[in-house]
């Protein structure tokens, strides 16, 4: 469980950086592998949210383990304003 946490705190701030490099350069155009990079990117952040959530609330999960996810304060999307 703690690896799949940690999985999910590095993609998201993959994810983070990954956004703060394109704000940065707005003139810049997003080609097509750029693209597909940041929807990959995402993509794993997405399966490691639903990772972390289903372990933790599988039926068979102890009760520390299913307070995890709160306790953990899972990281807020990112979004840019």
């Amino acid at each position: 469980m703690k690896g799949i946490y940690e999985r999910l705190v590095r993609i998201e701030t993959n994810c983070i950086e990954a956004d703060k490099a394109q704000s940065a350069d707005l003139d810049q155009e997003l080609t097509k592998d750029r693209w597909q990079t940041l929807i990959a990117l995402y993509r794993d952040l997405l399966y490691e949210h639903h990772d972390f959530l289903m372990t933790s609330q599988h039926p068979q999960a102890n009760t520390a383990l299913r307070r995890l996810a709160s306790k953990c304060v899972l990281p807020a999307p990112y979004t840019t304003i």
